[in-house]
């Protein structure tokens, strides 16, 4: 019984978010179209769902930006340019095929 308050309650705020982004950029953005920005907030609220142990509303759909996460998480050294700091610093020589171009 609560599975399936829980889940109308996600179902609710999915149709508002997704509501909230078509209204907002719509197919507006490059790389973002509303069908992408409607899989992306089914999928996390797949994964939210699953995180409490309930079923996942919509079970055939695929994060459409899952490539975003992937290279995030590679090296755990990529950053906003504009927002912060570099730390990481490399000199030109030691990368490797810097002598070929």
């Amino acid at each position: 019984a609560h599975s399936n308050m829980i889940q109308d309650m996600f179902g609710r705020a999915v149709e508002e978010e997704i509501s909230w982004c078509h209204e907002t950029y719509g197919d507006n953005i490059l790389g973002i179209s509303k069908r992408s920005s409607a899989d992306f907030v089914m999928d996390l609220a797949n994964d939210r769902l699953a995180r409490i142990g309930v079923e996942p509303l919509y079970p055939d759909v695929v994060n459409p930006y899952k490539h975003l996460y992937e290279s995030a998480k590679e090296g755990s050294t990529r950053e906003n340019f504009f927002e912060t700091t570099t730390t990481a610093y490399n000199q030109a020589g030691a990368l490797p095929g810097w002598g070929d171009l």
